[in-house]
């Protein structure tokens, strides 16, 4: 259905459709050819990583310096490449911005649209120690002008970069200069530090090999005094205590326990014999050169080894190797660097010099075309949508159908109006004296359809009406009569149109007695029958035009005029007026069998269709008693202009209509 829907929707607007596409790909196509064409020329840089000598790099107080010294180059070249200095350079080599004599709001306007137009892409290295690619672009309207300025932009550059570099070099030579005096200052305590604490080291081995030796003679002279106690014990067995020998001991053992415990004695001392003497005379040696060289210690710990005193020296001696190592690379370094400032070496190589574009960059036939391509499809979609959202009428079966909720029981074409001989309302029909015009077979295909429709109904009585004037609810009622008729059923026509009636006209019968007649005054309602020249068909007139046409209609007369004809005739076909304009067809509709309403295609609005819909259904019998009413049998669609799209032949004819 939605797919029928947007068909309907195309072929209705394909006119505005294909103007919207059209117009669309013309004006793409003219943009794109007037545009102007802008060229691009560059050049392409390769830039080497870096290289950091390793001795250096693994130096953590002298990273810093190193990477000054080094440099992450493909920053170095994009910063040069960017900066407003060269852009100048590179428009006063080609004429562009003067050296002197121009104003530098209008220099710097030039380096800003210069700055704009320039593409530069960096590509880094993907693998360890790869070098990376940058690339700048220029792009210009002129050919050999843009490869002029790219190649000014490339000299402009290499110059600048090498009055750079040689500045940076210089900065980084200073920098190490002052690192390397750094590092001899902080070599010279250390390397002091460590001659110190290994003389301290070796004089305190001495100290305790004479400690001890002094520690044995101390064991010698004890044990002196054990044999002179042992000597004096075994006297005092055959002599007194008086016995000159047993002095002579005694007096040797007390100055040797006197001497003991008063340890360390002076040099002039009394000493119990000349061993102990030499003994003494040691120890105080010692004791004198300990002393002095831990003053001597002391002095130098108080002025620069405070914090090497109680360093191994193993470890001090590991750093200072660390130190010297140090001083000799950044030695190296400095002069590495002085020898890179005389020779001045660039930090990159150009792979592809300035060249004369052929073909544009832009506009590209690839991006444009597209471009254009998606612009008129979105263009015409908008049309449609618009057509559709703003378009009030329907003009198609599918559109009718689907916005009506009810089924299109026929499609009826242009009827042309002949060759004179007959009159307007009598050129509406199809069913003409002389011929049956081709348009008559949609009459047909609609009586089948509503033969489908009402299958229960032997005889029925249905109305024929519109929602709104002038959409052919006569010539619809009038031909279908004819196509009943045609078919050898006996068909009424009966015409309730007493305000604008046309049945007279159209089959060139007399208007009176009418409807109109015998609403007023009565009588027999037989004798206004008036034959045609269709066979098995009867008309009755409306007759003359009345004013009070809806008092009439709510006449008993008329109903019982509606019974009995449903007796006689085997189709009773009622015409009457639109349904939103007067009520008469609200009036009739509750005593037939249905109602077919007609609707003109590209004329009528669309909310008007559903509200006719709306008030025949609250006016059918039972009203409100059935949850869904379905008294409007269908709908006749009416495409009553020639330039009209029409659908296929044969279409509505094959298919089935299904009750709703």
């Amino acid at each position: 259905m939605t797919y029928r829907l947007v068909l309907a929707i195309v072929r209705r607007q394909w006119r505005a459709l294909v103007a919207s596409v059209g117009g669309t790909l013309f004006f793409g196509f003219a943009m794109y050819l007037l545009l102007p064409r802008v060229y691009e020329s560059g050049f392409i840089l390769r830039v080497p990583p870096p290289v950091v000598p390793p001795e250096v790099a693994i130096l953590k107080q002298y990273v810093k310096l190193t990477e000054v010294a080094t440099g992450d180059n493909m920053s170095q070249v994009l910063q040069v490449l960017q900066s407003r200095d060269v852009l100048k350079n590179a428009l006063i080599g080609v004429g562009v911005v003067k050296q002197t004599g121009m104003e530098d709001a209008v220099a710097m306007s030039f380096v800003d649209q210069m700055g704009r137009d320039l593409i530069i892409t960096s590509l880094p290295g993907t693998g360890p120690g790869a070098a990376g690619t940058i690339q700048a672009r220029i792009r210009g309207v002129n050919p050999e002008a843009t490869q002029r300025l790219a190649e000014s932009y490339l000299s402009a550059f290499r110059a600048s970069e090498g009055n750079q570099r040689i500045s940076t070099l210089q900065d980084a030579a200073k920098s190490l200069g002052e690192a390397q005096k750094k590092s001899k200052d902080e070599v010279s305590p250390k390397d002091a530090a460590v001659s110190n604490l290994k003389d301290l080291k070796t004089r305190e081995e001495e100290f305790i090999k004479k400690e001890q030796e002094i520690a044995k003679n101390r064991e010698s002279l004890e044990s002196d005094l054990q044999t002179w106690r042992r000597a004096r014990s075994e006297l005092l067995i055959r002599y007194t205590e008086s016995w000159w020998e047993v002095r002579d001991l005694q007096q040797r053992i007390d100055l040797g326990d006197a001497v003991l415990k008063a340890w360390p004695v002076p040099e002039t001392a009394e000493l119990p014999t000349a061993a102990w003497k030499t003994v003494v005379i040691k120890d105080a040696e010692l004791r004198a050169e300990r002393s002095a060289l831990l003053e001597q210690f002391d002095q130098q710990f108080l002025t620069h080894l405070r914090k090497y005193r109680n360093t191994d020296p193993s470890r001090l001696d590991r750093e200072l190797q660390i130190a010297k190592d140090a001083e000799w690379q950044l030695a190296q370094e400095l002069s590495r660097l002085e020898t890179s400032i005389k020779a001045s070496a660039a930090p990159y190589s150009v792979v592809e010099r300035p060249f004369r574009p052929t073909d544009p960059v832009s506009p590209r036939p690839g991006q444009w075309l597209p471009l254009i391509f998606a612009a008129s499809v979105l263009s015409g979609a908008l049309v449609l949508y618009m057509a559709y959202a703003s378009d009030s009428t329907l003009d198609s079966a599918e559109a009718v159908q689907h916005y009506a909720g009810r089924n299109v029981l026929g499609v009826l074409w242009f009827i042309p109006p002949g060759d004179g001989k007959v009159g307007a309302a009598a050129a509406a029909l199809a069913y003409r004296k002389e011929e049956t015009l081709p348009q008559a077979e949609p009459f047909r295909l609609l009586k089948t359809n509503i033969a489908y429709t009402i299958p229960d109904i032997p005889n029925p009585m249905f109305l024929v009406t519109s929602s709104d004037p002038e959409e052919g609810k006569s010539t619809v009622s009038s031909n279908l009569a004819c196509a009943f008729a045609e078919e050898g059923r006996r068909t009424l026509l009966l015409g309730c149109n007493l305000r604008r009636p046309t049945d007279s006209l159209r089959f060139n019968v007399a208007v009176s007695p009418g409807l109109t007649d015998y609403l007023k005054s009565g009588g027999d309602w037989r004798q206004l029958r008036k034959e045609t020249h269709v066979p098995n068909l009867t008309v009755i007139t409306s007759g003359n035009p009345a004013v009070n046409a809806a008092v009439l209609l709510a006449k008993r007369s008329f109903q019982q005029l509606l019974e009995e004809a449903h007796k006689e005739y085997d189709v009773v076909i009622i015409d009457s007026p639109p349904v939103l304009a007067v009520t008469d067809a609200l009036l009739i509709s509750p005593h037939t069998d249905g109602v077919l309403l007609v609707y003109a295609a590209n004329q009528t609005r669309k909310e008007l269709l559903r509200r006719a819909i709306e008030l025949l259904e609250n006016s059918a019998p039972g009203a409100g008693q059935r949850p869904i009413q379905q008294h409007v049998l269908g709908i006749a669609l009416n495409v009553r202009f020639p330039f009209a799209s029409r659908p296929a032949y044969g279409y509505e004819y094959h298919r089935k209509v299904v009750r709703t």
